[in-house]
């Protein structure tokens, strides 16, 4: 038999949009720092997405800048999170993540370019400002054989697939007490476990609920159909942000690929409204030998 590939819905990641466009020197760049000076975007660039940015030069100086309803304005170089960005992608996605008006997020690039902490680190200084909880997640999607069924309880079962955001919660909020003889350490953020601050949400029982007031982060979204984002993206109510992240490189799905995940999808798809914003990362962060393998395996 002859088989040929579904085509429809694809979408061709080199042809992403990246969220951000550089644009080279620009006298006019220091002038949208001016206050109540209103630049209209199409002076710098043709057919500007809502909510993209824009990165140039003048006088030796880098400047970003975002598209806000037709008007250039510039992004803050600090936020209100326990890290700073280490690179302008990095700036660029705290940005959206910390906007309100921005309601879904999607992280795009390669392993270790910072997605999942940065995600975390926002969604930590926003608790109890606008947000009543942070919801992780991300699909059961075994890279390569699976080790089979796994005993306990719901948060037991979803420990070794969570572990990911458990690592970068050590990083962002350093364990400090000790407990018995002093070599044992507890993790600071595990109490917010206990009182339903931090959420642990199996993707597979999410239909039909209706979440409000939610920091959502879902993980290694290559790994999710566009239905199934679709159905994820849709549960959020009232005063809930989404954030959904990956790399559209390392799908492990064996029913799709780089152009047919659903992260790639919404994306592209997205890309025209005004409650929505995307980075696509290309800059490591996480060490010279991830950088390396990122780029030449």
């Amino acid at each position: 038999l002859e088989a040929e590939d579904y085509e429809k819905d694809k979408t061709n990641v080199s042809d992403l949009n990246k969220g951000f466009r550089f644009i080279g020197n620009s006298p006019m760049f220091p002038k949208t720092y001016i206050p109540d000076i209103d630049i209209p975007t199409e002076e710098f660039i043709d057919d500007p997405l809502p909510n993209e940015m824009i990165v140039g030069t003048w006088d030796d100086k880098q400047f970003v800048v975002q598209n806000q309803n037709g008007f250039l304005k510039p992004i803050p170089r600090h936020f209100d999170s326990s890290i700073t960005p280490r690179n302008i992608e990095q700036r660029m996605a705290m940005h959206l993540l910390t906007s309100d008006n921005i309601r879904l997020v999607s992280l795009v690039g390669k392993a270790g370019t910072g997605k999942t902490i940065i995600a975390l680190a926002c969604a930590m200084g926003l608790l109890g400002n606008g947000y009543q909880q942070v919801i992780l997640s991300k699909p059961i999607v075994d890279m390569g054989n699976s080790i089979g069924f796994l005993p306990g309880d719901m948060e037991e079962k979803m420990a070794p697939w969570v572990a990911s955001y458990y690592d970068n919660l050590d990083k962002i909020m350093p364990s400090q007490s000790t407990v018995g003889n002093g070599k044992r350490k507890e993790s600071n953020w595990k109490y917010m476990l206990e009182t339903q601050e931090l959420i642990i949400q199996p993707l597979n029982s999410i239909r039909g609920r209706s979440i409000d007031q939610a920091f959502m982060i879902i993980d290694e979204a290559q790994n999710l159909t566009p239905h199934e984002l679709k159905t994820i993206i849709t549960r959020a109510g009232e005063g809930t942000k989404v954030v959904i992240m990956g790399d559209p490189f390392q799908v492990d799905s064996p029913f799709m690929d780089q152009n047919s995940n659903g992260l790639t999808y919404v994306t592209d798809k997205m890309k025209h409204s005004t409650l929505f914003g995307s980075v696509f990362f290309s800059q490591g962060v996480r060490s010279d030998l991830a950088e390396e393998a990122a780029n030449l395996l």
